[in-house]
């Protein structure tokens, strides 16, 4: 009876250790999760990417259709310190407007983290050409200093 006493021990301790490394493990991942970093660049493009595809290029309140009339008067409906590069292709065309040159020609340094934030956005749309619609891309490319 005594062998019996101390198998059944043996198991409750491995239990009970099995118990508390899951536990420990699922603590430890629910810290990393919820001390995440939200940072306010990275949120910024995502408000940048909304109002250009929202508020700027949308074509009579159709969401999904850029207006494509609409991309050279764009950068007097941004608003911002980044350099930022709208491209869009469509059946065969390609148009780009680029805001702040200045800071949208450093493309190239984007490999460079420390100093610059980079990010590229592709959206896939439907492009009005006078009132033609035509299957597209946006893309949007933000750059700035960190």
């Amino acid at each position: 009876m005594s062998e019996e006493s101390s198998e059944q021990t043996i198991y409750w301790v491995a239990r009970i250790m099995i118990i508390f490394i899951t536990i420990a493990f699922l603590l430890v991942i629910i810290g990393k999760v919820s001390m995440g970093e939200v940072k306010p660049y990275e949120t910024g493009n995502y408000v940048l990417s909304s109002k250009i595809i929202l508020g700027c290029l949308i074509y009579e309140d159709n969401f999904g259709t850029v207006d494509i009339s609409k991309l050279d008067s764009l950068d007097d409906c941004i608003n911002t310190d980044s350099g930022v590069i709208v491209s869009v292709a469509y059946n065969g065309v390609s148009e780009q407007k680029i805001i702040n040159p200045d800071l949208a020609d450093k493309e190239s340094f984007c490999f460079d983290e420390e100093s610059f934030y980079c990010n590229k956005e592709e959206f896939l749309v439907i492009v009005n050409d006078l009132s033609v619609n035509y299957e597209g891309r946006l893309i949007i490319t933000e750059i700035k200093l960190k």
